[in-house]
């Protein structure tokens, strides 16, 4: 199931709206509010945000104006798009904010394993630790090996308890094939604060 961001409404994969750019490919609007954009845009009761070339040309050097909030920004407050005339995508970073957040928690949820071998790696490069594994390395069972627990993939900055985490099973041998496993954030953060009377 996919949400709109037009009308807010929960959509199946056949309700949305193609798009081959995408990841899942399908837009983040679905069939119905598309056609009904595009009959405004045909009655003139909309128009597509863009800015215009003599818009463009009346910018200060190293500004330009977001499609959105309408602010006239440094070119530093855009993201990188490789297609548009200027490599700069339309909306500023802060307008897209919201959307990018909302992709990026779907693509946690489908891809796990990425994210631990990501953060893994660059824990490696930090503290300068042996890493040889790949995404396909690392297996996330249903749940914690040590505590049972049914593991939750976290899309927020800070893990729960029951987040998988990826455990080192001796630290100093660092993230290798033979050494690694995945177990529930609460497990991993007792492992590394408790002595071995406690554990």
């Amino acid at each position: 199931m996919n949400i709109c961001k037009e009308c807010g409404l929960e959509k199946t994969y056949e309700e949305m709206k193609k798009d081959k750019r995408s990841e899942t490919g399908v837009s983040t609007i679905c069939k119905a509010c598309n056609n009904e954009w595009n009959k405004k845009l045909k009655n003139g009761e909309t128009q597509r945000v863009r800015n215009t070339t003599a818009e463009r040309e009346n910018w200060p050097v190293g500004m330009k104006r977001c499609t959105n909030c309408k602010e006239l920004l440094s070119v530093d407050s855009f993201g990188k798009h490789s297609a548009t005339y200027d490599g700069l995508m339309g909306m500023c970073r802060e307008c897209r904010r919201p959307y990018s957040a909302a992709h990026y928690d779907k693509w946690i949820k489908k891809n796990p394993t990425r994210r631990l071998w990501s953060a893994a790696r660059h824990r490696a490069s930090r503290a300068n630790l042996p890493f040889d594994i790949t995404p396909e390395d690392i297996i996330v069972p249903d749940v914690c090996p040590v505590f049972g627990i049914e593991f939750e993939v976290n899309t927020g900055e800070k893990a729960k308890y029951n987040s998988p985490s990826l455990d080192r099973f001796i630290p100093e041998l660092g993230y290798v094939k033979s050494n690694i496993q995945v177990i529930s954030f609460r497990a991993n953060w007792i492992k590394q604060n408790a002595t071995l009377q406690e554990v």
